[in-house]
């Protein structure tokens, strides 16, 4: 049966003027990939869930007037073994902490219970009035309480227990940013700096007998980030290896890998293409595109190339069925391309178009990054489609005709 139909024809009139349709292909990837230098990167909650409501505008006028309420990083301490942290060692481990959280960029101010203005005198059992407007690490700086003074003081503290528990054997020291935790990738890194000076006293405080951990927003927002980002770095190099690991072993050729991998680099980069250019920003959801979109165009490219070689086999053992007329002034390889994107385009058209109507049904979805997600994915299936259809037979055209009885095996 002779190859015919329109995904025929349009093969056919790409390979005839290779050249130019290749140049063609490069301008129009190239124009679309440069957008990815616009493109921005927002893991913002208020991304995630959307910023036209009004309940979101009236959280922005909020955080104009009266700042951020969620730019807190808090740092727990414990006590570990016996003893509160009441004790002039402990308390100089947390004032030495606190200050050096002080110094640190980004940082609008330091809370801890060493170095907090006690303004309400006579905290202690005491009749002297020495603990007036003073700090727990100037009043306990030589001298040990006993236990019923301990409570006492306990009772009276005014940041119990809001700084301190009510036994004393815990505490927060809260660190206020200069901007809210929902700027993540600048919350991440305003973290990742105050860890490195935590950790700097981590001796101190474990001579101290202390432990510490993070909490908070700003820590969950970073911590968040930092899995996302931890696993992105091993699931795209993983799936890329896999990839080409399960490709090599099916073709044994190195087009077999270099062809499908063209297929899916080329639409993922025109796809981040145009999220830069119509200023769609990658964020907690769309980032799946950098491991969805690959796969879908490779499956499409698989088909095309194992078809291509049964008909390249056919056209070099003769046994290939009688050629178009149109097709005469095509070689042997050519006119294999071309049937072979005749017998599987419609298949993959057929499954491109179903899938991009799945992704676009979630233009119904209430919430916008669902939608934006929906339609950014349907233009990406249709973009490997393209190219699978263009592309990937134009660089079938270059593949030499194997041997009879051997292939052509990868290097190494």
């Amino acid at each position: 049966m002779p190859a015919s139909g329109p995904l025929a024809a349009l093969v056919a009139a790409l390979l005839r003027r290779r050249a130019l349709a290749l140049a063609v292909i490069a301008s129009v990837a190239l124009m679309a990939g440069l957008g990815a230098l616009r493109l921005r990167v927002d893991f913002s909650s208020t991304s995630f869930y959307g910023d036209d409501s009004p309940a979101a505008a009236q959280l922005r006028d909020f955080h104009a007037t009266w700042g951020a309420d969620d730019d807190t990083l808090l740092v727990l301490l414990h006590a570990e073994g016996e003893g509160d942290l009441l004790s002039p060692r402990r308390l100089n481990a947390i004032a030495q902490l606190g200050d050096a959280l002080r110094s640190a960029e980004g940082v609008t101010g330091v809370t801890d219970i060493a170095t907090a203005p006690l303004p309400r005198p006579r905290l202690l059992p005491r009749d002297d009035g020495s603990l007036a407007r003073t700090t727990l690490q100037r009043a306990l700086a030589s001298e040990a309480l006993p236990a019923p003074a301990r409570r006492e003081l306990l009772a009276r503290l005014p940041f119990v227990p809001r700084l301190l528990a009510a036994d004393g054997r815990s505490t927060v020291i809260a660190v206020e940013l200069g901007f809210s935790s929902d700027d993540v990738l600048r919350t991440h890194a305003a973290v990742g700096r105050l860890e490195a000076i935590i950790a700097a006293h981590d001796d101190a405080l474990a001579a101290a007998g202390m432990s510490r951990e993070l909490a908070g927003i700003a820590a969950i927002r970073a911590s968040f980030f930092a899995l996302l980002l931890h696993d992105q770095l091993r699931v795209v190099p993983a799936t890329v290896v896999i990839l080409a690991l399960a490709l090599s072993l099916m073709f044994r050729r190195l087009h077999g890998v270099l062809i499908p991998a063209a297929a899916a680099a080329v639409p993922t980069l025109m796809l981040v293409g145009i999220l830069g250019w119509t200023g769609e920003p990658v964020g907690l959801l769309n980032q799946a595109y950098f491991t969805l979109l690959p796969v879908i165009a490779i499956a499409d490219a698989i088909h095309m190339l194992a078809r291509f070689h049964e008909e390249l086999e056919r056209e070099r053992s003769g046994t290939a069925p009688p050629g178009d007329a149109t097709l005469a002034d095509l070689s042997p390889r050519e006119r294999a391309v071309v049937r072979a994107a005749s017998r599987v385009g419609l298949a993959c058209l057929l499954t491109t178009v179903t899938t991009a109507m799945g992704f676009s049904s979630l233009a119904l979805a209430e919430m916008p990054i669902l939608r934006s997600f929906g339609l950014y994915a349907a233009v990406g299936v249709g973009l490997a489609f393209v190219i699978v259809i263009s592309l990937v037979p134009l660089l079938l055209s270059f593949v030499p005709a194997p041997r009879r009885g051997r292939a052509t095996p990868l290097p190494g």
